[in-house]
């Protein structure tokens, strides 16, 4: 009776195959493990579903490049951490924390979109989809232990603004308070005299809706021309490879286009030669002829 493990080595191979295999080998590891006596085993591998297309090159990531996926989940947790910290007024370190995931994202997109490649496939109708999923996977912890262990079912919708904000607490040595209002005839933001209080340091100002809604777009944009610069860098790659085939089929057509050149001049003076013995040939032997005919 297989153990856990053994279960566990069974639906990993079973999620690391294409999705075009992958109905016909779980219900045949079903069927082996049911009659191998373990009904309970075979029932769970039998409940396992089919991954989409993007589920499928997703999945592949922690087999391909585990080392990527494990950046890219603390590279959610740097981004967590700072949107946090945003909440406090330390914008710098968002920015700095959402371009790391944005260039992690990034190399996890070109990695699922070579699995695609790899397969015979084209990846472009899937990349936004793949794109979201990773984001996703950054954020929900839930999402990236499923990527983590290569089991993801189907793609994710990204997070939307700073994603799942619950718990975010202001942070000690953050957003100052509010300032008071100054008393009559006394400038605002001044101490009073004799008092011991710091100057109130202006408030930070929080991101409103209206300017998340530009930030989000423009970093759409910036992502899906990090996309557009590595799909013209890898069609540059792919075009000079072949253009270096072709000028490689070009030298061996004209080195055998040479030789047979050198061959049918070779046979042509062969058969220049063979044309003279075939005259001489022929001469000799209207001579024996004519010297049979004066003996009759």
């Amino acid at each position: 009776m297989p153990k856990g493990s053994d279960v566990a080595d069974v639906i990993d191979r079973l999620y690391a195959l294409d999705p075009d295999e992958f109905t016909e080998e779980r219900n045949a590891a079903a069927k082996e493990l049911r009659a191998n006596g373990d009904r309970a085993a075979s029932d769970q591998v039998k409940a396992l579903k089919k991954p989409t297309a993007v589920a499928w090159a997703v999945n592949q990531l922690s087999r391909r490049s585990p080392k990527l996926v494990d950046e890219l989940l603390d590279a959610g947790a740097s981004l967590r951490s700072a949107q946090r910290a945003a909440l406090s007024g330390a914008g710098k370190a968002l920015r700095e924390a959402t371009q790391a995931r944005r260039q992690v994202v990034a190399r996890g997109v070109e990695e699922a979109s070579a699995v695609f490649r790899d397969a015979g496939r084209s990846p472009a109708s899937h990349v936004d989809a793949i794109r979201s999923t990773l984001e996703a996977a950054s954020t929900d912890e839930d999402t990236g232990e499923l990527v983590r262990a290569g089991r993801l079912v189907k793609e994710v919708d990204a997070p939307a603004g700073f994603g799942d904000v619950t718990g975010f607490e202001v942070l000690l040595g953050g957003r100052a308070a509010p300032p008071k209002k100054a008393p009559a005839g006394k400038p605002a933001g001044k101490r009073e005299a004799g008092g011991g209080g710091a100057e109130a340091e202006p408030e930070a100002e929080e991101e409103t809706p209206a300017a998340r809604r530009v930030r989000q777009r423009a970093e759409a944009r910036v992502a899906r021309a990090e996309d557009a610069v590595m799909a013209a860098r890898r069609r540059v790659t792919e075009t000079r490879d072949h253009a270096k085939s072709l000028a490689a089929d070009v030298d061996r057509v004209e080195r055998e286009l040479s030789t047979l050149s050198k061959r049918s001049e070779r046979a042509s003076k062969d058969a220049d030669n063979a044309a003279a013995k075939l005259a001489d040939a022929e001469g000799a032997l209207r001579e024996a002829q004519e010297d049979l005919g004066s003996l009759g």
